[in-house]
């Protein structure tokens, strides 16, 4: 990393800290003077962008702060009052056919009085009239589009959710009066498009339903409220008891009800209504078991009905439907049927087995089982317009190959997301259909931000218990400028957004706004001595993350916007493959607002060799060269590293490398022994005279002799540079090449590798400098040489 570098990153890290403290002008400075030196930085630039924003926002925010302050009437309802308030709206709503406010009335009402049994009742009945709504909704669509079995598959499910639904009454009406061809309806793909949304609203409700199924059921079915469709109410949680409490005894026909809508849950229709029938027969008068055999009764008949188009003409008359008697005649032949078939195939079965055991001339071979083979899906795709594209396939990263397409395969057929993200640019998603065997070959291109327009339509999130206010009192700030109505038209972007209240507190909100897309934005009216922390995953970033506050879990998704009181919080944001982003926010009125940048995970650790004495450094096989050598990058796990030398026994070591981490090896293997074979030669042919000849001739040859390295023996310590005293957190090693005299004093020193940074090498350079060393023998002589060093520098 150069100096210059080191210095934005620097200036940004400080311009963070000022934003978190609230002084953005302060901020915006550091951010200027980062972007002189480099005009380039881009995210410097959008920091910039951001601080201006929320520069703005504020400002206006201020100009009207003093009346906005929180100056209650003291006429505050009592709670049984505000509960009263809540149902009489939420029965408002259910009337003109908005289930959704009167679940979110009844809610409200829920939080201020957690033990009203009234609201909790109410609460289970829009619920489930919102599912079963939703199912028939579905069904509806199946007959328009003449598909009644799956509109009677609808039906059934509707009675398992609430066999009293009132909406089941007309779509049983409409089944029994079904003619095929005579609905019309839109396209169908625009109506899978509408199922698509409404089967997500079923789903949400799914785990209430499994809650309900899990209550004991209760003798008779509660009192209906009034307008209402009739329910039972959902029991309180109780604390566990110290002691065993009785069993409460449940009659006969109870526990006929609870068996025959175990028997639905779990699809088994036939036998409900047996169960159902033979309940009945003893205990007419209950009325619970007579609704249930009156809905199973028409569910039978309605699913029996789609079978009358495959009968021939003769069995039932054109404009004539069986009455309740034929149908149950019908249903007494149909059992003979599978048996007259099944009594067939098994004579055919035993004829071909005489045949074949008679005439075939031995037993028949048992056919060679084969598995079936399956087809992977292949992607493969195409980015224009950014240089680094983030893509993932349902929220799954893909990898650019060396062809520069993004490529995934894969045997989880069914319908998956591609997104493509990339800072500075509009996101692009697409929605594939991938079978087994299919290819996609797809070039996407990105349109910078700003090329095209959104809608925002806005409102307004309350304090706990406070009345939700007229849209007329309510005034929406758009980059500091006031919004008229509850929704503004801008082009793609970040924008700042605020809501402003008489009454209450509020803070600026920065919004990127990446898709040419219609958005709702919620935006937060707080209790004075509260402001909301609102954090943004940058663009850059795909996939979403976890949110965290003070340790709680808080939401996942691409943002976060949380209220909390003031003072200070710590907030985490957690993703698979990143590093945690944690940082300490002092929270006041201006609230914190941050776009945050996640860090891949470190998979790599690094190897570092000894530089004396040198050496050929072979890992796995492959040569790596010769040292001294940087840390070498590898990926966590084992592997076998080999040194060698010629003047050097040969040395081989296994080494586990970590994540994150440096592993040190050195190089120990003995020196061989020195000697000069001529003379040896020579001492054993021809005697002392040449022996002696032939080590005047070895001791000549002294450039031949292997040199001893040198080592320091007096170490200066380099002194800390500024910026990484500032900085902090600072450890790692500057490696430098070092140029020893024979009197073993440094004429030069050179930086070969600095991991640091923020000025480390300059001073490791300027310490060494100062060093005296033991310097080189070769033959016993000093010799000038040179030699690898390393300097650690710790800041904390």
């Amino acid at each position: 990393m150069s100096a210059a570098d080191s210095k934005v990153t620097e200036l940004l890290r400080s311009a963070r800290k000022q934003v978190q403290k609230g002084d953005r002008e302060k901020a915006l400075e550091l951010l200027q003077e980062a972007l002189d030196i480099d005009p380039d930085n881009q995210e410097v630039r959008e920091e910039i962008d951001d601080v201006e924003r929320e520069i703005a926002a504020m400002q206006v925010f201020k100009r009207t702060r003093s009346a906005r302050s929180h100056t209650p009437d003291g006429s505050v309802s009592s709670p049984s009052d505000f509960v009263a308030e809540c149902i009489d709206r939420s029965q408002q709503a259910l009337d003109r056919g908005d289930e959704v406010r009167a679940l979110q009335e009844l809610e409200r009402a829920r939080r201020h009085d957690p033990e009203n049994r009234e609201v909790q009742k109410r609460i289970m009945v829009v619920k489930r009239t919102i599912k079963t709504n939703n199912l028939a909704d579905l069904a509806f669509t199946k007959l328009r589009h003449d598909d009644p079995a799956a509109a009677v598959e609808q039906a059934r499910e509707i009675f398992d959710v609430w066999p009293e639904a009132p909406v089941l009454e007309k779509l049983l009406d409409d089944l029994e009066s079904y003619t095929p061809g005579a609905a019309e309806g839109p396209p169908l793909e625009e109506e899978e498009e509408l199922e698509e949304a409404e089967i997500e609203g079923i789903e949400d409700l799914e785990d209430m339903v499994a809650e309900e199924q899990e209550e004991p059921e209760e003798a008779e079915p509660a009192a209906a409220v009034v307008e209402e469709p009739e329910v039972e109410p959902e029991p309180e949680p109780e604390p566990e008891p110290e002691f065993e409490p009785e069993p409460t005894p449940v009659s006969e026909a109870d526990a006929a009800v609870s068996s025959i809508r175990e028997k639905i849950a779990r699809g088994a229709y036939d036998d409900a209504m047996a169960e159902a029938k033979e309940a009945l027969a003893k205990y007419p008068d209950h009325s619970t078991l007579r609704e249930l055999h009156a809905r199973l009764e028409r569910v039978a008949g309605a699913a029996a009905e789609p079978e009358e188009e495959k009968r021939p003409a003769a069995a039932v008359a054109p404009g004539r439907r069986p009455g309740a008697g034929e149908r149950e005649k019908e249903e007494k032949k149909i059992p003979f049927i599978p048996i007259l078939i099944g009594v067939g195939a098994a004579a055919i079965i035993v004829v071909v087995l005489l045949i074949t055991g008679v005439f075939g001339g031995g037993e028949p071979q048992e056919p060679v089982p084969t598995e079936p083979v399956i087809q992977p899906y292949s992607v493969q795709l195409a980015v224009q317009g950014p240089d680094d594209p983030a893509v993932s396939l349902d929220g799954r990263p893909l990898e650019r190959g060396p062809s520069g397409l993004f490529t995934a395969e894969g045997e989880d057929f069914g319908r998956k997301t591609i997104e493509v993200r990339a800072d500075s640019f509009q996101t692009v998603r697409r929605t594939l259909q991938l079978d087994e065997g299919q290819t996609v070959a797809d070039t996407i291109g990105l349109q910078p931000l700003g090329s095209d327009s959104a809608y925002i339509a806005l409102g307004v999130n309350v304090p706990e218990g406070d009345e939700q206010p007229d849209p007329g009192d309510i005034t929406y700030l758009l980059n500091g400028e006031e919004v008229e109505g509850e929704g503004v038209s801008v082009p793609t972007g970040r924008h700042v957004l605020q809501a402003v209240m008489e009454g209450y507190n509020s803070s600026p909100e920065t919004l990127l706004v990446d898709t040419p897309d219609t958005l709702n934005r919620r935006l937060a009216l707080l209790a004075p001595d509260q402001a909301q922390i609102n954090l943004t995953l940058a663009a850059g970033v795909p996939g979403t993350a976890v949110f965290y506050v003070d340790g709680e879990r808080i939401s996942a998704g691409r943002d976060l916007s949380h209220v909390a009181d003031y003072g200070n919080h710590t907030v985490m944001v957690r993703q698979d493959g990143y590093e945690d982003w944690v940082a300490t926010v002092d929270l006041d009125e201006d609230g914190y607002s941050r776009t945050v940048t996640l860090t891949e995970a470190e998979t790599a650790g690094r190897l570092r060799i000894s530089p004396e004495p040198p050496a050929t450094v072979y890992i796995n096989g492959e040569s790596r060269g010769q040292t001294p050598l940087p840390p070498i990058e590898l990926e966590e796990g084992e592997y076998t590293v080999r040194l060698t030398n010629p003047d050097y026994e040969e040395q081989v070591s296994n080494v586990q490398i970590t994540a994150g981490e440096d592993t040190r090896l050195q190089y120990t293997a003995q020196q061989l022994a020195a000697a000069d074979e001529g003379g040896e030669e020579a001492a054993e042919e021809g005697g002392e005279e040449g022996g002696e000849e032939g080590g005047e001739e070895g001791g000549e040859d002294v450039a031949d002799q292997a040199i001893s390295p040198p080592f320091p023996i007096s170490q200066t310590a380099p002194e800390t540079p500024a910026l990484a005293r500032q900085r902090g957190d600072v450890h790692g090693y500057v490696t430098l090449e070092v140029s020893v005299a024979a009197d073993g004093s440094v004429t030069g020193v050179t930086i070969v590798n600095d991991e640091v940074g923020l000025g480390c090498g300059n001073a490791a350079r300027e310490a060494v400098q100062q060093w005296q060393f033991n310097p080189a023998t070769q033959g016993g002589e000093p010799v000038p040489s040179t030699t690898t060093v390393q300097v650690r520098f710790d800041v904390e």
